[in-house]
C-alpha cells in the first residue's frame, strides 16, 4: 500500500522520536554518562537519527518535498555544520552544510585562478574553521575550488591526504605558482590573492565575511 506525503511525514517522526527516547531513557539509568554539552549531545543524536532514518526508510514511501522534511536533520546541520546520510552502498558518511554566503565576483575570479595554479583545498566535514573558510569564499567560489575531504566518514573521501596535520590546509600541486602554497589555518581573501598576484584584489569589496580563526589540528602521530 502507498502511504500520502503526510503519513509518511508522521511516521518518520515517530519513529525518530521513538530512537530519540530510547537514548534518553539510556542516558537517564547512567546520569555519570550524560553528554557534558549540547554540541557532543547533538553529535550522538546525529548517529541516532541517521539509524532511525535508514531503518523506517525500508518501510517507508519517504516524502521528497524538501519542505516536509523531518526537523532535527536541520537544527543538527546548523548547529554542528554537517548531517548523516546513507550512501549507495548503504554506508553512514557526514555532508557538510551547504555554504550560505554568496560570492563577490573577484572571489570567483580568485577561486578559478587559484584552481588554475594547482591550490588543492584540504578540510574535513566536522571542521569548524573549515566550514567558516568555505563561507569566507562563498558558494559559488568555492564550488569552483579543488576540495578534499580528508574524514574517512566525509562525504566524497578519496584517501587523498596524505601528510596533512590540519584543516583546513592548502597545497599547490602544480608549478604555475610562483611560490609553493604550503600552509594550514582559516585566512582571509587578501592573503590567498597575494599568492596568485591578484593585485586587483579589493577586501573592501567583500563586506560582512566571517572572522578569520585558526585551524583544526589532529593529534601528534606516535
Amino acid at each position: 500500500m502507498m502511504f500520502t506525503s503526510s503519513s509518511n511525514l508522521v511516521s518518520l517522526l515517530l519513529c525518530i522520536l521513538s530512537f530519540s527516547r530510547l537514548f534518553l531513557g539510556a542516558y537517564a539509568l547512567n546520569p555519570e554518562q550524560i553528554p557534558a554539552s549540547r554540541r557532543n549531545f547533538l553529535r550522538t543524536i546525529a548517529a541516532t537519527t541517521a539509524t532511525a532514518a535508514s531503518i523506517s526508510s525500508a518501510a517507508l514511501l519517504l516524502p521528497t518535498d524538501s519542505a516536509q522534511a523531518a526537523p532535527p536533520i536541520a537544527v543538527i546541520a546548523e548547529e554542528l555544520g554537517y548531517f548523516p546520510v546513507q550512501n549507495r552502498n548503504g554506508d553512514l558518511v557526514y555532508v557538510p552544510k551547504k555554504v550560505q554566503r554568496q560570492s563577490t565576483d573577484q572571489a570567483i575570479e580568485l577561486a578559478k585562478m587559484l584552481t588554475e595554479k594547482g591550490m588543492v583545498f584540504y578540510g574535513a566535514f566536522w571542521c569548524p574553521h573549515c566550514s567558516r573558510q568555505k563561507e569566507i569564499f562563498g558558494a559559488q567560489a568555492f564550488s569552483l575550488l579543488n576540495y578534499q575531504e580528508c574524514a574517512p566518514k566525509g562525504y566524497g573521501f578519496k584517501g587523498v591526504c596524505k601528510d596533512i596535520d590540519g584543516y583546513p590546509s592548502f597545497r599547490s600541486k602544480g608549478g604555475m605558482l610562483r611560490k609553493t602554497i604550503d600552509f594550514s589555518g582559516e585566512r582571509p581573501l587578501s592573503y590567498f590573492a597575494e599568492q596568485v598576484g591578484f593585485a586587483s584584489f579589493d577586501p573592501s569589496l567583500e563586506g560582512e565575511v566571517p572572522m578569520v580563526g585558526t585551524a583544526c589540528k589532529l593529534p601528534q602521530r606516535q
